[in-house]
């Protein structure tokens, strides 16, 4: 039995692509005549479900650790890292019979959102996916973080996105306990995904000031300004952080290995690419 789920505002310039021996995205959609349904569907949904120009095709023999829900929320979360889009599923066929996917992925309005991808994009969604998949079976520290991050692409509130955001960061960099966490956190990712002084003190910065919002929603000291779009384009900014650092993680198998070990082998790494780097004095 295979299912299907439609993509919303998904294009492509790719015909079909194989994400891995049991998920597909393609043009090739589910019968017709059993979208029509219209004791499950109104006919605006099943309308919309026309429009859609590709499909996310799932056969039966995926993992057993996986199931068609977990598939295409994998799969929105590895275009998510890739960039940021407004794509989503809304339904599933199994077995001829619509299900609705109540997991929906909120868009980020002030965000460059792009749905069109073309081969390299696919390309780059297809390690993603399988990286995020490895991490599910596993089950370990990086996939509290993938969930925090999962959860946080749901979320409609931009403060409940923007804590769910820095608890995916503190997941994927924190190794000890106690005070200092923010330059601890800022200290690890500036010298994770930057070489020259000039850039790691230029990202530890923004960090920094960064998550001092996290530390203002949660002691209720947040001031609610008076231009929503300030605060979306602080999760804007975070989020384009957390993604950056998801991608390097994701195509590297050593540092998943190290990310996903104690808090002994954790801190031995980030001291060793911390050693001779001082953070900027305010």
């Amino acid at each position: 039995m295979n299912f299907y789920s439609p993509l919303f505002n998904f294009d492509s310039n790719v015909e079909s692509y194989q994400l891995a021996q049991y998920v597909v995205l393609s043009k090739e959609g589910f019968c017709n005549e059993y979208i029509k349904r219209r004791d499950f569907l109104s006919q605006d949904e099943i309308n919309n479900i026309n429009k859609c120009k590709f499909w996310i095709k799932v056969t039966d023999s995926f993992p057993k650790y996986l199931k068609p829900s977990v598939i295409c929320n994998t799969l929105l979360l590895s275009m998510w890292v890739n960039k940021p889009n407004q794509i989503k599923t809304r339904f599933r066929f199994d077995n001829y019979t619509p299900v609705r996917q109540l997991d929906q992925f909120q868009y980020i309005r002030v965000d460059s959102n792009d749905n069109s991808f073309d081969l390299n994009d696919l390309e780059n969604v297809k390690i993603f996916y399988n990286a995020f998949c490895r991490i599910i079976r596993r089950n370990k520290r990086l996939y509290i973080a993938q969930l925090n991050t999962f959860m946080g692409c749901q979320q409609y509130h931009w403060e409940v996105a923007f804590l769910l955001f820095s608890a995916a960061f503190e997941a994927l960099l924190n190794y000890q306990r106690g005070y200092g966490v923010i330059k601890r956190l800022a200290k690890a990712n500036a010298c994770l995904m930057e070489q020259t002084k000039y850039k790691k003190d230029s990202l530890f910065k923004k960090f920094e000031k960064l998550y001092n919002i996290r530390s203002d929603i949660m002691h209720g000291e947040q001031k609610k300004r008076q231009r929503t779009d300030g605060n979306l384009k602080k999760l804007s900014e975070l989020s384009s952080l957390l993604r950056n650092l998801w991608q390097k993680i994701l195509t590297d198998k050593d540092l998943q290995t190290i990310l996903e070990a104690d808090d002994n082998i954790r801190e031995a790494f980030f001291k060793k690419i911390q050693s001779g780097y001082s953070v900027p004095v305010k």
